[in-house]
């Protein structure tokens, strides 16, 4: 996980302790740092999930940029992205939660499964860090859209 997104996950739950209790500028909080990494990962999702394979020949370290690494990053940012404003939406109870929480949901389970998948197959640091990340939105946003909130 990278320092950015790590400062931002830690406003995100500062943000929700705030709203829990009550305490006014929770809201806003929660709008702005949602909002930061939504953009985050719609913009920076090649530089974050960094989809280069570094190949050793004869001691020489190469560092190849692979079309389909490069595709999953982008899609799945995007993903994010939207997976993200879904959960911004249904936090805020604005009308259209419960449609981007499900579109997420569609969108982000296969790019999971295909990358668990390739991840048992052979054991890569791109594989594990876009697997654990969309994992932990898809169940974040699956919780979200069948839980019904007041």
């Amino acid at each position: 996980m990278k320092k950015a997104e790590r400062i931002l996950l830690f406003i995100i739950l500062g943000a929700a302790a705030l709203r829990m209790a009550h305490i006014p500028g929770g809201a806003i909080l929660s709008i702005l740092a949602i909002g930061v990494t939504s953009m985050f990962y719609f913009v920076g999702s090649y530089f974050l999930f960094d989809p280069k394979r570094t190949i050793t020949v004869n001691g020489t370290t190469y560092h190849k940029a692979v079309g389909s690494r490069v595709a999953i990053a982008i899609v799945t940012g995007i993903f994010l992205n939207s997976a993200l404003v879904g959960i911004l939406f249904r936090l805020m109870h604005w009308p259209g939660a419960v449609a981007m929480l499900f579109l997420a949901i569609i969108c982000l389970l296969p790019i999971t499964v295909i990358c668990i998948v390739n991840f048992s197959r052979t054991p890569d640091k791109f594989f594990k860090s876009v697997a654990i990340r969309s994992g932990v939105v898809l169940v974040l946003c699956a919780v979200l859209y069948f839980v019904r909130l007041p």
